[in-house]
């Protein structure tokens, strides 16, 4: 049975009562609303600075590969690469990779400095148990932070709630189309379950900021692009740079 859609009138509107407040109390809440827009503002601004710093020191800010539309691969490539799909050769990943090789401090496997966690949290072990749960659409991409969550118990978790967070952590998207829904775990989001949508990275040796703003940007988001086609993202993060 289709589920009947109803849309509010105008003339319903005459009827719907809102609460009368002195000027006082609205002053407050006037205040409040705009602090929360500066500091929001303020947020978008000092990330911006962040990542053209990173982008600055890599010689990659501006940088736009030219994304080509034929372009050649030996079989022996695909073979070795286990991969038949034309976007996986797109040279114009090829040339973001190129330009992280050259700077001169050098590069590493990301997986050298970064540890990839298993999603193998099982929420049923704990059935009077009420968790957070994080999901793609929690994550204000922007500035990188889990903007919301939604309250799950055991029986009512998703099958693909099976990562448990900790502060520092930055989770990333493995889905294609959502590759940009990255986000570094706070103090607020420890203990809060995520999606198997994401990779959980905790660093080993990088401040986790740092490794935010790279996942963010074209460093880690033209290597997973590449890696997003044909196969699953989760075999492939010891391979980028």
């Amino acid at each position: 049975m289709s589920r009947l859609k109803f849309n509010v009138s105008a003339e319903q509107l005459k009827k719907i009562p809102i609460p009368l407040f002195d000027s006082d109390f609205q002053h407050q809440i006037k205040t409040l609303v705009n602090k929360a827009a500066l500091y929001r503002n303020h947020s978008n601004i000092f990330y911006s600075k962040a990542e053209n710093l990173l982008l600055e020191e890599l010689r990659l800010k501006d940088f736009k590969p030219k994304y080509e539309l034929s372009y050649t691969a030996n079989l022996s490539q695909a073979f070795s690469a286990h991969r038949l799909d034309a976007e996986y050769f797109q040279p114009a990943y090829d040339k973001v990779v190129e330009k992280i090789k050259e700077y001169p401090n050098g590069c590493a496997r990301l997986l050298e400095y970064v540890e990839n966690i298993k999603p193998d949290f099982d929420p049923t072990k704990y059935p009077d148990k009420t968790f957070s749960y994080v999901e793609l659409a929690d994550i204000d991409a922007s500035i990188g932070v889990i903007h919301s969550v939604s309250k799950i118990k055991d029986e009512e978790a998703p099958s693909r709630a099976r990562r448990n967070l900790k502060k520092n952590d930055v989770i990333v998207s493995s889905v294609e189309g959502s590759l940009e829904k990255v986000a570094l775990v706070d103090e607020e989001h420890e203990g809060c379950l995520a999606s198997t949508g994401f990779f959980q990275f905790r660093t080993t040796k990088i401040p986790p900021q740092v490794l935010l703003v790279l996942s963010k940007n074209i460093v880690l988001q033209a290597q997973l692009k590449k890696r997003v086609r044909g196969r699953d993202l989760n075999c492939c993060a010891n391979q980028i740079s």
